[in-house]
């Protein structure tokens, strides 16, 4: 009996030993992830105590979530939503998967893979009704999926625009040279009228083509058409710059926004 007792309370200590181990890498890397704000130098720390953490317990989802957190300041996003995935997987208070679930929305959203991130605002806001936060990116995060959306189909009416546009200018060329061929047909055998008219017919012929040839202000339909046509699709390239400008501000003014809300534990 004095044998189990003795191995109970080694395997007791082991196992305490072991907690504290895991608690003091985590107490460590959060003090390098604060100094980290005024020392960009010290983020690398705080990673490597986390993982040291993780050494200890892999299903620890502080660990990973406070690792994720550490990545996002080194500009690794994509490697930070895996710790993040991680620790959702391992994590049992609804508050703190709420945190979790922000944040991967969060990353998604600068990813603009809305429709992703819409779900994981939507979740984190079931485990915590009053994260004004996750209901404030879901809105904003609505509302960019919206316009990508709009974007995608104005981007498919333009594109059917223009392949109208390159079927009427090819109807046009096609109208324009039979019309060239009916007209040269029409003066070939108008100069083999010629030969039989009388010289007082082709004096009058002469001065109609003269008046005619006086008149340098007027347009040809085709030219005008032509015209029209060019004018419209500088305004079409025109109010793409504006679109795409527009956007770009929007997107700039949605990812300074996110990057202030990231939570912490």
């Amino acid at each position: 009996m004095k044998q189990i007792y003795f191995l109970l309370c080694i395997l007791a200590l082991l196992t305490s030993c072991h907690t504290n181990s895991e608690r003091d890498y985590i107490r460590r890397g959060n003090r390098y992830y604060r100094q980290a704000q005024n020392d960009t130098t010290s983020l690398d720390n705080a990673v490597t105590e986390y993982q040291k953490a993780l050494s200890v317990d892999s299903t620890c989802a502080r660990a990973h979530y406070n690792k994720g957190d550490a990545l996002i300041l080194q500009g690794k996003d994509s490697v930070a939503l895996e710790e993040f995935k991680l620790a959702k997987q391992n994590e049992q208070n609804p508050l703190r998967i709420s945190h979790i679930c922000h944040n991967m929305g969060v990353l998604l959203q600068g990813d603009k893979q809305f429709a992703q991130a819409i779900e994981c605002y939507k979740e984190a806001l079931r485990n915590n009704p009053s994260d004004d936060e996750s209901r404030y990116n879901l809105a904003l995060c609505q509302y960019q999926l919206k316009n990508d959306e709009n974007n995608q189909d104005g981007n498919g009416q333009d594109n059917q625009q223009n392949q109208d546009d390159q079927n009427q200018d090819q109807n046009d060329n096609k109208n324009k040279q039979q019309d060239q061929n009916g007209n040269q047909n029409k003066d070939e055998q108008q100069q083999s009228d010629k030969g039989d008219k009388s010289d007082e017919q082709k004096q009058n012929e002469d001065a109609q083509q003269d008046q005619q040839k006086q008149k340098p202000n007027e347009i040809s339909k085709d030219a005008a058409e032509q015209m029209l046509n060019a004018a419209m699709q500088n305004e079409r390239r025109t109010q793409e710059r504006i679109n795409k400008y527009n956007q770009s501000l929007e997107d700039r003014k949605s990812n300074s926004q996110n990057r202030r809300i990231i939570k912490n534990w």
